[in-house]
């Protein structure tokens, strides 16, 4: 995801980077990503291992991001996460 790599790269929260005000909605917004992030991480890993490949692939690959559409489906995940 890239929101993910974004904040991993440059060391912030992924809710300040795209401007969350509200503490709670930052903070259900920065663990969703990251969770979805994790997940990304460990399919790339998967996918390595499956293949034999010493490392994940680089950003010339064909990288494909989780099954997930953008800030859209991230905040219906934030809305169902309230339901919670």
């Amino acid at each position: 995801m890239l929101i993910h790599r974004l904040a991993t790269t440059y060391g912030q929260r992924p809710s300040s980077i795209i401007g969350i005000k509200n503490e709670w909605e930052a903070l259900e917004w920065d663990m969703a990503i990251m969770m979805c992030g994790l997940q990304q991480e460990k399919l790339t890993m998967d996918e390595a291992a499956k293949n034999n490949v010493d490392r994940p692939p680089d950003e010339t690959s064909n990288y494909v991001p989780a099954n997930l559409h953008g800030v859209p489906a991230m905040k219906n995940l934030m809305s169902q996460l309230r339901g919670l």
